[in-house]
């Protein structure tokens, strides 16, 4: 029988500095378990929303504290011998629990659940527990820190298993978690505990069997107990008995092994079906103890050959077949980790699949997630890249308390997961190779410390508790080098560039690895509509401190030269709303000519995982969700290049190719046309129409012409498209490239007349948008329009910041209906002809002071 102790709580606090401040010192606030320290200071009036404005700042006078926990209940104990145990699903994170005022133990690890037996400390009525907890900063005190280059402050992390991103990251504040963060609940009965189920099932080569090796630990109540039996069962989605089987039980691991013929296979969203198993284990003897287990079928490879060109491939195969992986990396979706709900976490991995994703990487720096997002993936079909939490540190692998910590963390942690069928990799940690071999060994470091933990103890104890799992060290790892282009998992590889060549949009989009665990480009800031959550009137302008603030420690590079350098030289004299929508475009378009390489050598390159896919405050940063979970700019430009067709340009020398992809997974036949077009009317200057096929998994060569990419009257007054259509003549996919930058459609760096830009270059369009049907409208331009945006995105529309050519009429369907007001649409246009208006104000100023 389950008791959940979840709820209401009541709460004290204290500074641990004597005679310091305390909180509720003779009465007992309201707290909700789960939770976290900072939810009930703002429940109960004593601190305002740390994620909003300068808020976070304030959350820092608590890190000191000592809290206090306590709930009562009430315990009926049974009339015969019985267990009873205390389960705490999440600690976080020096913490000691007390039950009847009898010391049970004390607790270090906020990741991974902590279990005490309390058979013998329950009262039959009224029970008291009490939780002491601090978030462990007050065991750092004499702490080895120097030796691990782990000077700063927020570095002594290393020795906190916790969410190390709490401490601080160049995208996350400071707000050091504390909290009962999971859930907690009794566990008793009469007859015994069933624990750590795991069903690995084997296929057979040709995949029409599989063997399910079936282990679990039994722990009963009286060890005299007569032999009994475990009845276990396999069903599938149906509720169709698969297999079954009887074992006899014993006290300890109990093990058996079951057959299905013909298993319907798991695959990953795109290939197939996500066809899950069931196994179900039951025991009765006056009592009836059950225990349901999902579990997929399906084979994993990582396929690692040599090339004749040199270097290896890093590829992974599901079921014989092999993937071009593209997805993101997930980090926690709030701060205050215990705040993110079961419905935040659906919303971003059912946007996940619209937007084509088939992988998710969660990043070693946060969080083991909950038991609900890896289900929900395997439900959807996303893979999983399942990091340990180690990230961006040296780790004290030479002190045996922590390393005896660690270990355990990591088998509670793989015996929790090991039965999902998403998970497809287990990582031991994040750029900490990739550092060392780069910097910390020329700072004096004697030795890779962490390293035991990574080469040794985990893949130790995935041999154990999760046989055949595939394993890696570190991201990046392979090569000769962490970041190697030619073998193993790479992360961004523009670490030489310098911050001016970093903003170079053709330097950044050229590089290419075997499979890119992260790359990322820019940032760009969330919806005006979040800004006005988060920010304060006067600080909702570029630039200002509140901006900033949020916009982390990257934002100079990311955003604020990069901006400078395509869109103008001025940003802080531009409205919001203008800057919100030039910057998200801009990213939107340097992500799409990354993956547009990464798609073009699909013949080596098999992976492409951004940086980062969601947000956890409001800030400026690489997501395509903001942490209101409002689609950004980005969310439709990834979600065109992933798609399963998809049509890319490359600049060659005084010439350009047209590429067509195909992720899908049948053959296309169609025809492209290409050419270089006006801005002002959408008239070819040139054009071409071609047949074309290309077979599943290939990117082809599908068009090539000479043109002008370098002078300036030209790229002014013209552009590039080409369309993607099947034998039906129905539109698969399209795209434009554009010769010049915003800041040079606009005038900023070219002299020519306003009466040229107002006659030749790119001009404000007229958009006629039609009611189609209950859930679809048609747009319609007279002019060449860009990245126009329909201002609708609660209402889910299927495509949005699209181009529009003078003739062509595009169906846009909305998931959850159209809007009953008028809907609001900017455009690239607009934006351009407001950056050219501008400009001749700003000179015309200029003369007037000269003269």
């Amino acid at each position: 029988m389950n008791i959940s102790l979840n709820g209401r709580w009541g709460f004290q606090g204290s500074a641990q500095t004597p005679g310091g401040p305390s909180i509720a010192k003779k009465a007992w606030l309201p707290a909700l378990v789960p939770g976290d320290i900072h939810l009930d200071l703002i429940a109960n009036g004593l601190l305002p929303e740390p994620l909003e404005g300068f808020n976070v700042k304030k959350a820092g006078k608590f890190e000191n504290y000592i809290w206090h926990y306590r709930k009562t209940f009430k315990f009926k104990c049974p009339k015969m011998p019985f267990k009873a145990r205390l389960f705490f699903e999440g600690l976080d994170c020096a913490a000691g629990i007390y039950l009847n005022d009898f010391f049970l133990g004390s607790t270090a690890n906020a990741f991974v659940e902590h279990v005490f037996d309390v058979s013998y400390r329950l009262r039959d009525g009224r029970n008291s527990l009490e939780i002491k907890l601090t978030n462990g900063l007050e065991t750092l005190a004499g702490k080895e820190l120097k030796k691990y280059l782990a000077s700063a402050p927020e570095y002594g992390r290393i020795w906190l298993r916790k969410p190390q991103f709490s401490f601080g990251w160049d995208w996350a504040p400071r707000l050091i978690t504390c909290g009962i963060w999971r859930n907690v609940r009794l566990e008793t009965t009469t007859f015994g505990f069933i624990d750590d189920v795991f069903a690995r099932p084997v296929l057979s080569r040709d995949f029409r069997q599989a063997v399910v090796n079936c282990r679990f630990k039994f722990t009963p109540v009286d060890s005299k107990t007569g032999p009994r039996q475990a009845v276990l069962k396999i069903t599938n989605s149906a509720g169709r008995v698969a297999a079954e089987t009887a074992v006899r039980l014993k006290t300890g691991e109990v093990t058996a092994s079951m057959v299905i013929e013909k298993p319907e296979l798991w695959w990953p969203v795109g290939e197939g079906n996500q066809h899950l198993y069931t196994l179900e284990i039951e025991v009765t003897d006056g009592e009836t103890i059950r225990s349901n287990t999902c579990f997929g079928v399906r084979r994993v490879r990582l396929l690692e050959k040599t090339l004749d060109k040199g270097g290896n491939t890093f590829a992974f195969e599901i079921n014989g077949k092999t993937l071009f992986c593209r997805g993101a990396n997930w980090v926690p979706a709030d701060s205050i980790v215990a705040r993110v709900t079961d419905e935040k976490i659906n919303v971003l991995l059912e946007e996940a699949v619209r937007c084509h994703f088939n992988m998710m990487r969660v990043w070693g720096g946060g969080i083991y997630e909950s038991d609900y997002f890896y289900s929900r993936c395997d439900e959807l079909g996303i893979l999983i890249w399942q990091d340990f939490m180690y990230a961006c540190a040296l780790y004290p692998d030479d002190d045996a308390r922590f390393l005896a910590n660690c270990s355990s963390e990591a088998e509670k942690a793989i015996k929790r997961l090991r039965n999902h069928p998403a998970i497809v990799m287990w990582c031991g940690e994040n750029e900490i190779y990739d550092g060392y071999y780069d910097v910390y060994q020329y700072q004096g470091v004697k030795r890779l410390y962490g390293a035991k933990i990574w080469d040794k103890i985990l893949p130790r104890l995935l041999k154990a508790h999760c046989p055949g799992a595939l394993y890696r060290p570190a991201s990046p790892y392979g090569g000769k080098y962490a970041r190697s282009e030619l073998a193993g998992d790479c992360h961004s590889l523009n670490p030489c560039l310098t911050y001016d060549e970093s903003a170079d949009i053709n330097l950044t989009a050229r590089a290419v690895g075997r499979f890119l665990s992260e790359f990322y480009t820019w940032n760009s800031p969330p919806d005006l509509k979040s800004i006005v959550q988060y920010l304060p009137a006067r600080e909702r302008r570029p630039h200002s401190s509140g901006y900033r603030l949020h916009a982390n420690t990257g934002y100079e590079n990311r955003e604020w030269n990069v901006i400078r350098r395509y869109i103008t030289e001025t940003p802080q004299k531009l409205p919001m709303d203008i800057y919100v929508g030039a910057m998200q475009r801009l990213h939107g378009e340097h992500m799409a000519r990354c993956m547009a390489t990464y798609r073009r050598n699909i013949s080596v390159c098999k992976g492409a995982l951004f940086w980062m896919y969601n947000d956890c405050w409001p800030t400026s940063s690489w997501t395509t969700h903001d942490y209101y979970l409002r689609r950004k700019a980005l969310f439709y430009y990834i979600k065109r290049s992933f798609a399963p067709l998809a049509v890319f340009f490359k600049e060659e020398e005084s010439a350009l190719s047209v590429w067509v992809s195909n992720l899908g997974q049948e053959t296309f036949r169609g025809h492209i046309k290409y050419g270089r077009y006006a801005f002002k009317d959408g008239k070819p200057n040139c054009e071409w129409r071609r047949e074309t096929t290309v077979k599943p998994g290939q990117c082809v060569n599908a068009g090539f012409f000479y043109t002008t990419l370098t002078w300036p009257f030209e790229n002014l007054a013209s552009f590039a498209r080409a369309v993607l259509e099947d034998t039906q003549g129905r539109r698969q996919a399209s795209a434009s490239h554009w010769f010049s930058s915003y800041k040079g459609l606009s005038g900023e760096e070219f002299c020519f007349p306003p009466s040229f830009f107002e006659h030749f270059s790119i001009q404000k369009p007229r958009i006629i948008v039609e009611p189609f049907q209950k859930d679809m409208v048609v747009l319609r331009t007279n002019v060449p329009t860009f990245s126009l945006r329909l201002q609708a995105d609660d209402y889910l529309p299927e495509d949005n910041y699209l181009d529009i050519m003078p003739g062509e009429r595009i169906r846009v369907r909305f998931e959850k209906g159209l809007p009953a007001a008028k809907i609001k649409i900017t455009t690239l246009n607009d934006l351009i002809v407001f950056l050219r208006c501008n400009t001749a104000q700003s000179r015309l100023t200029e003369n007037k002071l000269k003269k």
